[in-house]
């Protein structure tokens, strides 16, 4: 523990030489999140936009098609999406549909008809029987990462199981990547029921799941043993759990003021955590993200401590092997 201190008091006096430097720049204002910090999960309205906005089938080449008109037998037939967009059809010959919704094909197919004199009031109906070409990418640590059929009703636990399931240094947080929404969505994985069924949304051709590896946490300050812990398989682990991966909090430690430093890209966000809260069950436990510092600071350091946490944090946590790449 004095070793501990040690660290602590040389890392109080780099601040003070340091405040109007360089590490200063990367000290940011209290996030907006309270108790958790800048979150890369995302937000449950945008998680909901994913479960309710389904983006609208178009028909490419390779589809395999049912065209049938209400009450004409000729037209029951299976046809084939060509590499140039075209259907061929009895009757009235090539129709392009490739780019076209499932309405808007048959809107077409029946205006053909109709303006052809062929049929003079056509009902069209059409189904998607098979969709070779359509799939959804998984990649990253997952056991057989590829290319997986979209074709039906597909969700995120679903293709994550068909990719052969995480593997042992896959983290708990996802990134799903979908044509025309507005940027990546993140969510996180749980091994529990209730969790798991609220982030298993539905995907759809085109998506992309990143499954990245599992990342390292710095547990630094007034703590039995001080060191770099990796963030193991799915189940987050959160302040209250990493203290107690560090072999708990040293007798003076103020665990009423523990300090979350989060590094994002060009600052840093450091959020105070009450952990004697946490374990009343007052507040929730934050859950940690990779190269997350939790820093526990003491009674004595409360002062000095003051403003200056992120930067005290990252030093300390640069004697265990942390790297300010970020």
């Amino acid at each position: 523990m004095k070793e501990s201190l040690r660290k602590l008091a040389l890392a109080i006096l780099c601040t003070q030489l340091f405040a109007a430097g360089a590490l200063a720049q990367f000290v940011s204002p209290a996030p907006t999140t309270p108790g958790i910090g800048n979150s890369t999960v995302s937000a449950p309205a945008l998680i909901q936009r994913l479960r309710s906005e389904h983006p609208e089938l178009r028909f490419v080449p390779d589809d395999i098609i049912s065209v049938q008109v209400y009450k004409v037998k000729e037209f029951g037939i299976r046809a084939r999406v060509d590499q140039a967009g075209f259907i061929q059809l009895p009757l009235v010959g090539n129709v392009k549909v490739q780019g076209l919704t499932n309405t808007e094909a048959k809107q077409k197919i029946a205006e053909v008809l109709r303006s052809s004199g062929m049929i003079k009031e056509p009902q069209v109906t059409l189904f998607l029987e098979e969709s070779p070409s359509r799939y959804i990418s998984v990649s990253g640590s997952v056991a057989k990462p590829g290319r997986f059929p979209a074709f039906g009703d597909q969700t995120l636990l679903g293709v994550l199981a068909a990719a052969g399931g995480l593997t042992a240094d896959a983290g708990h947080i996802v990134t799903l990547l979908r044509p025309g929404f507005e940027g990546p969505v993140t969510l996180a994985v749980s091994a529990d029921s209730k969790t798991a069924s609220e982030i298993d949304v539905p995907l759809f051709a085109g998506d992309t799941v990143m499954v990245p590896k599992s990342g390292v946490v710095y547990l630094v300050g007034a703590l039995r043993n001080q060191g770099v812990f990796p963030l193991k398989g799915s189940t987050p682990l959160t302040v209250a759990q990493a203290i107690a991966v560090g072999g708990g909090a040293g007798f003076e430690a103020l665990l009423s003021q523990v300090h979350l430093v989060r590094t994002m890209p060009g600052m840093r966000t450091d959020t105070v955590v009450d952990v004697n809260k946490i374990r009343a069950g007052r507040v929730p436990d934050p859950a940690l993200q990779p190269d997350d510092i939790v820093f526990v600071p003491t009674s004595q350091m409360k002062a000095s401590v003051k403003g200056g946490a992120a930067a005290i944090a990252a030093n300390l946590a640069t004697g265990l092997g942390y790297m300010i790449t970020h």
